[in-house]
């Protein structure tokens, strides 16, 4: 896999009402959100070529978004052979940039945090690399880092963005199922309505796939 791009997202633990909010807001005069401490996060690690999940990790939010890199990665390298690594600045730790390209020996493409001093070199040698990276702008890898935020909002959009499940391995498992039926929705309407597409794993899941699967891809898109 040539690039990989990683984000996070919180999910609603229960249903608020937008409508709601904005009353509030119109009679206190300040911009009203849901008033939540804890909630549910999942972090998503996504192939840039087709918008398939290959990792994913769900914890409980608001924390650091590099803090879930050690539980991630680990995933992602042991059934996949990854070339490269984009995300945001929310995942520039020094410690995390060892564990991807040190560690796990994958190119690493996130932007470090702006320094107290303007222009001032960061002092780890990860994070001080990034910074020559970027120094003279995005490189081509960084700038494909919108399609985990594609992927995201089709997740929410497609399926949902509220967790009916109130236990936290029960949200767990629902968000992970959130992101298993958007692949399986990606496969199948790949194999619906564009059984020629040229897709890399197509042979693959050709043969595993059933028999009245495999005589509807054959028919022509349109």
């Amino acid at each position: 896999i040539d690039l990989v791009a990683i984000d996070s997202t919180g999910f609603e633990s229960h249903h608020v009402s937008q409508y709601f909010l904005r009353r509030i807001g119109h009679l206190t005069g300040e911009v009203t959100t849901s008033r939540r401490r804890r909630y549910p996060k999942a972090w998503f690690a996504i192939d840039c070529s087709n918008h398939l999940v290959l990792s994913m990790e769900c914890q409980r939010g608001p924390n650091h978004d590099h803090a879930a890199l050690p539980r991630l990665l680990p995933r992602l390298k042991a059934h996949f052979k990854v070339k490269s690594i984009t995300a945001d600045a929310g995942f520039d730790h020094e410690q995390s940039l060892a564990l991807i390209q040190e560690s796990f020996g994958i190119r690493a493409f996130i932007p470090p945090f702006k320094t107290r001093y303007k222009n001032a070199i960061p002092s780890g040698p990860n994070r001080r690399e990034m910074f020559y990276v970027f120094k003279e702008g995005a490189p081509p890898q960084y700038r494909q880092r919108w399609q985990v935020e594609t992927t995201i909002s089709m997740v929410k959009r497609n399926l949902s963005c509220e967790l009916s499940a109130r236990s936290y391995h029960s949200q767990n498992q629902q968000m992970m199922l959130l992101a298993l039926t958007h692949n399986l929705s990606i496969v199948l309407w790949i194999y619906l309505f564009y059984g020629a597409h040229p897709w890399p794993g197509r042979q693959r899941l050709r043969g595993c796939s059933p028999s009245w699967l495999r005589s509807r891809s054959r028919r022509p898109p349109g």
